[in-house]
This record gives structure tokens, sequence and C-alpha cells, in this order.
């Protein structure tokens, strides 16, 4: 039986990575890197941590760790004062507000999850944080009022969540536009969907995917769920 339909904040929920990219780009250029597009597009999809490892490997800059924390901290506060001068309803991805309204409709929960520790901020900031019956939290108690800048990720948001929720991962939908995500997902056995943005060949063990927010159609996703979920059951 379905119980939540899971929505990734960055890439589903919202469309952030304008503000990632301008972030990452300031904080490599004073120090004389030259992070640009190409850069951005080899590494959008991974952790902090990961991108000032890859981005240390690629300009073999042989930086030590503390220079490497400090990037991605230094990463971080740029990012926080960009979410904090604005508030811009236009990150939020297009449709996507109905489509949880519909989940709700059908007195099915709704969560936000989200890799880094984030999300309620975000929510807040936008004042969306009504629509979610769960969503991802900081780890400390102060982060509710400020955006994080430490590096923290949280090796799987959905994990997570089914655990605190004692949902167990066939009774999900989730929904994300990264591989990694859908992996994520369909590792916990929740029926995942991937919003690919027209990136081809993106997530092929997706059980569904449309290439736009504004495209989803959550009676089709969830016919699609108990379809999959009522073969496995005959099986």
């Amino acid at each position: 039986m379905l119980k939540i339909v899971f929505f990734d904040l960055d890439g589903v929920i919202v469309k952030l990575e304008k503000i990632h990219y301008l972030a990452w780009k300031s904080v490599f250029s004073w120090r004389g890197i030259n992070f640009n597009e190409k850069t951005w597009n080899e590494v959008f999809d991974k952790s902090r941590q990961e991108i000032v490892a890859y981005v240390n490997d690629k300009f073999k800059l042989d930086l030590t760790n503390d220079e490497l924390k400090k990037i991605s901290d230094d990463k971080g506060v740029i990012f926080k004062k960009i979410i904090a001068d604005n508030q811009c309803s236009s990150w939020i991805c297009e449709g996507i507000i109905k489509a949880i309204e519909e989940v709700k409709q059908k007195n099915i929960l709704v969560g936000a999850i989200s890799h880094s520790q984030n999300c309620e901020f975000i929510l807040k900031k936008l004042n969306i944080i009504k629509y979610f019956d769960y969503y991802t939290k900081p780890m400390n108690k102060d982060s509710d009022s400020t955006i994080s800048t430490k590096i923290f990720t949280i090796e799987s948001p959905i994990k997570k969540a089914l655990n605190e929720l004692k949902i167990s991962g066939s009774e999900s939908i989730a929904f994300d536009d990264t591989e990694k995500g859908i992996n994520e997902f369909n590792d916990v056995g929740s029926f995942s969907v991937m919003i690919d943005y027209y990136k081809k060949n993106t997530a092929p063990n997706a059980k569904l995917r449309y290439h736009f927010t504004n495209e989803i159609n959550i009676n089709e996703v969830i016919f699609r769920y108990y379809l999959v979920n009522n073969d496995e059951d005959d099986n």
C-alpha cells in the first residue's frame, strides 16, 4: 500500500543549479581557478566533498584536506548569501506544487528529501514547507533558522526518512533528477521516477520518467506503482 511520495529538493522541488554554479565559480575564482560551465557540467550532481576533490585532481592543485574543507565552507557561505538575499518564486519547479497538491488530495503523505541539511531552510524561505508532512531536517538544532555552510552529506536521505517514518521502501514513490538518487531509491525498494530534463541515457533503471516536472501525471505514477507492486506480489 502506498503511504508516501518523496520529492528530491534540488532539481525536482526547486531549481538551484545556477546558484550552486555561481557560488562554486566565485569560490574557485578567488583562488585563480577557472571553474567554468564545462567543469560544472562534469560535477553538478556530485556532493560538495566530491566536487572539491574532483577540482583538486583536475587542476592538479595538491591542496591539503584543511584547504579543501575551507573551499567547501566558503562555497557554503556564498550560497547562503545568495539564498538569504533573494526570494524568487521562479526557483520552484514548474508544476511541482500542483503535483504535490494532487498527492495530498489522495490522503498520501508527501516528503521532501535532500542530501544536504539545508532542506528545511529553503522550504521555509520559499514559503512552501506547509506542503510537506516530512522533510530532511538539519543535524544541529540551530540550522532551522540559518542555512548550514558546513560540509554535511546524508548518505541516503530516503533511507533516513523511511527509518524515521517506519515505512518500508515498497510503500513509497520517489522523484529525483539524478542517477545517484534513482539508484538510492531502487536500493530501498521505492518506486523511482526520474525527471531527466532530456538528459539521455540517464538512470535507465528508473521505473518511470518524465522530461520536466510540469509533465508529472500523479494518477499515472500511482497506477504504475500499483501495477509494478501487484506484479511483484503475484510473483
